[in-house]
């Protein structure tokens, strides 16, 4: 598919892609933005599953980073499911894995700081 000039130059111009991919997904000419969600999607749940199968994430697989919760209104839970279990034999053990997305903005540097804090604290008791 060709990118439409407009999507091009809006693209271009925008200091930040996300909204702009989002407004024309959404949208009515939106074919080649929907594509590219349905790609990063399809490529997310597939490396997911590899990731839970590599870990063998039994309690649960939480999917994070600030750009998720922007794409939601594009995400499209049943076929990330289909493509997060596409494993051949292993789909039973995927089919009981839960997927949920963070939600919680920095969720990565909060858990960072608590980590350094709790580090710092159990130094000092050392003391």
């Amino acid at each position: 598919m060709k990118v439409p000039a407009e999507l091009q130059e809006a693209l271009d111009a925008a200091a930040d892609i996300t909204p702009v991919l989002m407004g024309q997904a959404l949208g009515k000419n939106g074919e080649v933005a929907r594509l590219t969600l349905e790609i990063f999607f399809d490529i997310l749940a597939a490396e997911a599953g590899n990731m839970a199968i590599k870990f063998l994430s039994t309690g649960g697989l939480y999917l994070g980073g600030g750009m998720l919760p922007r794409l939601l209104s594009a995400f499209d839970p049943k076929r990330f499911m289909e493509r997060f279990v596409s494993k051949g034999r292993m789909a039973g053990i995927l089919a009981a894995i839960p997927v949920k997305i963070i939600m919680t903005e920095r969720a990565g540097l909060n858990g960072v700081a608590l980590t350094a804090f709790r580090a710092i604290q159990e130094h000092r008791a050392e003391r």
